[in-house]
């Protein structure tokens, strides 16, 4: 996906943001840097230039947005609490009075319980590994 444009003052926020977070590993840098781009490029296209400006209702709009785009849950919930996190730097920051993000729950998270083998299965499973180790693993 290319990056895609977006007006000075939401570049410049975007930029200050990615720069105060040195706590985040190099591949979090890009994937917070992506997620807060595609926020503001959201924001941007509903025509809101004032990051002020921005309700609890837009944010609400981007979930539905996210969920429209069949993300997993698990990327859906992350995208949400990296806007979030970038609400509460710009609320600590002073770019913003009040943090809209505070009040949007993401989604719940859709913990799969792991399938569990029948004895058979198992034995199965045991008749085809060879290596000690493996066979201790299962």
């Amino acid at each position: 996906m290319g990056r895609s444009s977006l007006i000075t003052p939401f570049q410049e926020l975007l930029n200050a943001y990615i720069f105060e977070r040195d706590d985040l590993l190099p591949r979090s840098k890009v994937e917070y840097e992506t997620t807060i781009r595609q926020f503001l490029a959201f924001l941007q296209g509903r025509g809101v230039h004032d990051i002020g400006l921005v309700a609890k209702s837009s944010i609400k709009e981007y979930l539905t947005h996210l969920g429209n785009q069949d993300l997993s849950q698990v990327t859906q919930r992350t995208k949400v609490m990296i806007v979030r996190s970038f609400f509460a730097w710009l609320k600590e920051a002073g770019f913003v009075t009040a943090d809209p993000a505070q009040a949007v729950e993401p989604p719940e998270r859709n913990d799969k319980q792991p399938r569990i083998l029948s004895e058979d299965e198992v034995k199965q499973l045991l008749t085809v590994v060879q290596q000690p180790r493996d066979r201790a693993i299962v």
